[in-house]
């Protein structure tokens, strides 16, 4: 539930979620899922059931499906190449099946 409250002239967003009961460890836990992480790895474009998926296999082997507005971007134009992302993993992958990973951001290195 957010509440949108305007104080002196600054827009504050209020996000009570994070005002409940919870246990110190579960502050941390919440508070770790809500820092973007980084990714990096080869972007592959698999097709299930006549549906293009982008997926990114990292460096140590892990498989993520890409999730998110940037999805179709990444699909589209980064097949076959390496990029780093920032999002959230939304699932780990576990064994051969496949995580889930939702792309905020595409990093890209300018030289």
């Amino acid at each position: 539930m957010k509440f949108l409250v305007k104080v002196v002239g600054i827009n504050l967003l209020l996000n009570f979620a994070l005002f409940t009961n919870c246990s110190a460890s579960d502050t941390r836990l919440h508070a770790a899922n809500l820092q973007p992480l980084e990714l990096s790895g080869k972007i592959t474009v698999i097709t299930q059931n006549g549906v293009k998926t982008p997926q990114l296999v990292t460096n140590d082997g892990k498989t993520y499906t890409i999730t998110g507005k940037l999805d179709r971007m990444i699909r589209d134009f980064y097949n076959g190449q390496v990029l780093r992302l920032s999002g959230h993993i939304e699932l780990e992958p576990n064994g051969s099946q496949a995580g889930s990973f939702k792309v905020e951001e595409i990093i890209l290195e300018v030289n």
